[in-house]
């Protein structure tokens, strides 16, 4: 079949013996995740559990575009979830992902240009 096929762009440090992680902020350069320039372009994230076995257990993923993480930006307020992610597995919702601060270079922003969003993982109620 179709569909999308989906290239690795960033792998996170794993946070050991947490069941409600807090990465750290990260950039990823639009270059990166738009080849073609298109801020529309589908982006899947997905979280896993980290196991020793180096087979990693799905914990969830979202699919969105750059655009869409540019517009959820909650602009240095990761406490605020009103624009959050939902990480799903199954249909069933595993955690929220806030996108802190997400710009592209032809928006003004406090990033360096060609700064893609930083995220950060808020624990599900």
């Amino acid at each position: 079949g179709g569909g999308v096929g989906w290239r690795v762009h960033y792998r996170s440090d794993h946070i050991k013996n947490n069941l409600n992680p807090a990465w750290e902020e990260s950039e990823i350069d639009l270059r990166e995740l738009c080849d073609d320039g298109n801020l529309d372009g589908p982006i899947l994230f997905s979280v896993f559990d980290h196991e020793r076995s180096g087979r990693h257990t799905p914990m969830g993923s979202f699919e969105t575009t750059v655009n869409a993480l540019i517009n959820a930006s909650v602009h240095g307020g990761g406490d605020d979830t009103s624009k959050a992610f939902t990480l799903k597995k199954g249909g069933k919702a595993y955690g929220l992902i806030v996108v802190v601060e997400a710009s592209s270079p032809s928006l003004p922003s406090s990033s360096p240009p060609d700064a893609a969003p930083s995220v950060v993982p808020v624990p599900f109620p």
